[in-house]
């Protein structure tokens, strides 16, 4: 697969026997989880919202061959703990 518009070559190859995973799947951390869920949708992904672990926001979809993917929005917890926020940290 070659995008036109990029310096940057992608490959995908899939084997004869290739079973996507429907368990163990990759978790990716997004910044604004509405706005990524919107743009899933829009090229057509079936997006899943999952709210039972808050306060994190979290979403599941299926790439092009049918493995599980969660896209997460990490909050701040009430004790004040902000995950992967290393800004005010002296």
């Amino acid at each position: 697969m070659e995008d036109d518009d990029s310096t940057e070559n992608r490959y995908l190859g899939i084997e004869g026997h290739f079973r996507p995973t429907t368990k163990a799947h990759p978790g990716l951390r997004v910044a604004d989880l509405d706005a990524f869920a919107e743009r899933l949708a829009a090229h057509g992904a079936a997006v899943v919202w999952d709210d039972s672990l808050p306060p994190d926001r979290r979403i599941y979809c299926q790439d092009p061959v049918g493995n599980l993917l969660e896209f997460v929005e990490p909050r701040a917890r009430a004790s004040g703990w902000a995950p992967y926020n290393t800004a005010d940290a002296a």
